[in-house]
């Protein structure tokens, strides 16, 4: 979502073409996770920040193409 007219490139696939997309989210998601409640307090836009990020470092982990049976539990 941050893409300019001339350069419809996304900076995530940016940042993950140069192999930092796990470590990016993840600390994102740690930022959002360590600040929640604290910035003007329980944020609903800082939770939906937490799944976001959570999601794509899913995806970019490579969870999302295991084909396996096989389910971990919490």
């Amino acid at each position: 979502h941050y893409t300019s007219e001339k350069s419809k490139v996304q900076v995530l696939d940016i940042i993950d073409a140069i192999g930092d997309g796990v470590p990016f989210c993840r600390d994102n998601l740690i930022k959002y996770a360590s600040r929640f409640g604290k910035k003007n307090g329980m944020s609903k836009l800082d939770a939906l920040k937490i799944m976001h990020y959570g999601v794509l470092l899913y995806h970019f982990a490579g969870f999302h193409t295991n084909n396996s049976d096989t389910y971990e539990t919490f």
